[in-house]
């Protein structure tokens, strides 16, 4: 699941770095990652918002 980084965040675990994200970085994670990313740093992830779809030019006539 894709989040949004609401504040500086750098951390490891189990040998993993998280990060160095900066706020307003989008960050791809499972969600037990997440869940541990914000016990060891509350408010630093929100699910980040979907991606309006673009509209498709229909083609030549």
């Amino acid at each position: 699941m894709r989040y949004t980084v609401k504040h500086a965040y750098q951390s490891y675990r189990d040998g993993q770095l998280f990060g160095p994200w900066k706020a307003g970085t989008e960050v791809e994670l499972t969600e037990s990652d997440a869940e541990w990313v914000e016990r060891d740093s509350p408010g630093a992830l929100e699910p980040a918002k979907a991606k309006p779809a673009t509209k498709s030019s229909g083609g030549a006539k």
